[in-house]
């Protein structure tokens, strides 16, 4: 059951998408209206509404007199999703390096703290992606570019789907590699921008 302060629509968005990204719901699945109100004890509504959000970000398509079912990410659209990381990532990394200072040096460190600690206790495909996620957009947002940061939690996002149902069929799931996280963290504090970069690239390479 549904229980807590946030609001249902959003708490059953979170409930479908985790399911989607730790591989509990794939593209062979067929979600109804009917089965998640039952299996959350909510209304209708609530459960409409999130899942014509996912269709809307593409994540789910609606399937007429039947359901709802995952999209499948192709192998052409992780190439096309590689590309976009690259072409963002280290653009606001070089972007934002002229004001990284002891505020943001120490904003990261908070994180990578915070992030060994939650990792220890919350082991999931999803939760790693969060983790994950948080880093990349934390570093992005020294660039103080919202509109390229937003296209990057939309890549994010996507890359996320992508590791389970592209990956798991063809190499297995990409868990990402905290030691990087570690690499371009040391890479900054020791304001060595080309080690940063190379590392930051190695990350990209690793996670898709």
């Amino acid at each position: 059951m549904v229980k807590d302060t946030k609001p249902l629509t959003s708490k059953v968005y979170d409930y479908v998408y985790g399911n989607i990204i730790d591989g509990k719901i794939t593209s062979n699945d067929i979600l109804t209206e009917g089965a998640l109100v039952s299996e959350l004890q909510v209304s209708k509504s609530p459960v409409r509404e999130a899942l014509i959000l996912l269709c809307q970000e593409n994540v789910l398509q609606a399937i007429p007199r039947m359901g709802y079912r995952v999209v499948q990410i192709t192998s052409a659209q992780v190439t096309l999703l590689i590309e976009a990381r690259y072409a963002l990532e280290p653009f606001l990394l070089e972007k934002a390096w002229s004001g990284i200072g002891e505020v943001q040096i120490a904003q990261l460190q908070h994180h990578q703290e915070a992030s060994k600690r939650d990792e220890l206790v919350n082991t999931s495909i999803q939760d790693n992606w969060r983790r994950n996620i948080e880093f990349h957009m934390l570093l992005g947002s020294f660039a103080g570019n919202d509109y390229l940061l937003d296209a990057l939690h939309r890549v994010l996002k996507t890359c996320a789907r992508a590791a389970n149902q592209y990956f798991l069929n063809v190499r297995g799931i990409p868990q990402g590699d905290d030691d990087i996280h570690d690499q371009i963290f040391a890479a900054i504090v020791g304001r060595d921008f080309d080690k940063a970069l190379t590392a930051l690239k190695e990350d990209l390479r690793q996670i898709i």
